[in-house]
């Protein structure tokens, strides 16, 4: 779920997750493919598959497994002695230690924007989170041109940010003046700095 920042942080968590266990790491993708009407919500469409990563989509029948919250049919699973499904919810922003004890056959459903759920495979997520295809033509040129400045990005979020009200009175927009300051604090770090945004 979310934009591409957001499913990043939950492919390196889940990726973290099944590296351990050497486990297979499955995404289920209903929530971003569902164009269902919804009121002030922004829809996003999965970008991970613009990079080397690791794993597949989960079947229905998978992911109905994992989120079945039938008691009835975890108990008769139980009974039967098969794997049962953990569901493991992020109740908060902050790393949530019971991750470190989570067996295989587990759901995930969060955002996991804290690198604790995944610093420990950094090596590995910056090999899987390499682009496929190579820039090309103008990105090839630009990409040339960042590495011999000394470069500096500026993301500038505004979007549903300001188009849709429930994210604005959520999250906020930065004024004119947050970007100002930024760019004064970059110039006394670095000499002759091109800003990119």
């Amino acid at each position: 779920m979310g934009g591409l920042g957001n499913q990043l942080f939950q492919y390196a968590t889940g990726r973290a997750l099944s590296n351990r266990l050497n486990v297979p790491l499955k995404f289920d993708t209903t929530f971003l493919l569902d164009r269902s009407p919804r009121e002030n919500f922004t829809y996003r469409d999965f970008g991970l598959c613009h990079f080397n990563i690791q794993g597949k989509a989960a079947s229905e029948k998978e992911i109905n497994r994992y989120t079945n919250k039938n008691v009835i049919n975890r108990l008769f699973n139980r009974a039967l002695g098969r794997n049962i499904a953990v569901y493991f919810y992020e109740k908060s922003i902050n790393f949530n230690q019971e991750f470190k004890e989570l067996p295989a056959h587990t759901y995930l459903e969060g955002y996991w924007q804290t690198e604790k759920y995944f610093n420990d495979i950094r090596t590995l997520l910056l090999e899987e989170l390499s682009f496929k295809n190579a820039p090309n033509g103008e990105n090839a040129k630009l990409l040339e041109s960042i590495a011999q400045e000394e470069s500096v990005s500026i993301h500038i979020r505004r979007g549903d940010f300001i188009s849709n009200v429930a994210v604005n009175e959520f999250h906020g927009a930065c004024n004119v003046g947050y970007y100002e300051r930024a760019i004064e604090m970059i110039s006394k770090y670095t000499i002759n700095p091109i800003l990119y945004f």
